[in-house]
């Protein structure tokens, strides 16, 4: 990573798995943040999930890391911006709460260009996934 992190701030890389998909690791990002509140998981009102590279068109990451939190009535959808996207999941997610329509929102960014990059050699190979979560209340 020679210059890399002193240029960037990034002190690490991780790959993901082949196995790996958009859901899983929103999944995995969304236990982790739900294990650090006290609130319960059907407390949440709204999913919105960050990313450009879903695995599948539908359903949605949103909706699949809903199955697998278990959550049984939400709101759930992706945004698709690219770089921004994480800031708009954000203030969609406000706008929900600030006129009382949902409670809590659970935000998650989440992308995998494994596919895209294993078909090209370049220095970007070291952007191969980040997850970021967010709970609001």
């Amino acid at each position: 990573m020679n210059g890399f992190p002193k240029r960037t701030g990034i002190k690490e890389r991780r790959i993901a798995e082949e196995h790996e998909t958009v859901a899983s690791m929103g999944f995995e990002a969304a236990k982790k943040c739900l294990d650090m509140s006290p609130m319960d998981v059907n407390e949440i009102d709204l999913i919105i999930v960050a990313t450009t590279s879903s695995t599948h068109a539908f359903p949605s990451a949103a909706c699949q890391i809903q199955k697998m939190l278990e959550i049984k009535d939400a709101i759930a959808f992706d945004v698709a911006a690219a770089c921004s996207g994480f800031v708009y999941a954000l203030t969609v997610a406000d706008q929900f709460i600030r006129t009382g329509k949902v409670n809590k929102a659970l935000v998650i960014g989440a992308d995998l260009f494994l596919s895209y990059f294993k078909s090209r050699r370049s220095r970007y190979d070291y952007f191969i996934w980040v997850t970021e979560r967010v709970l609001l209340f």
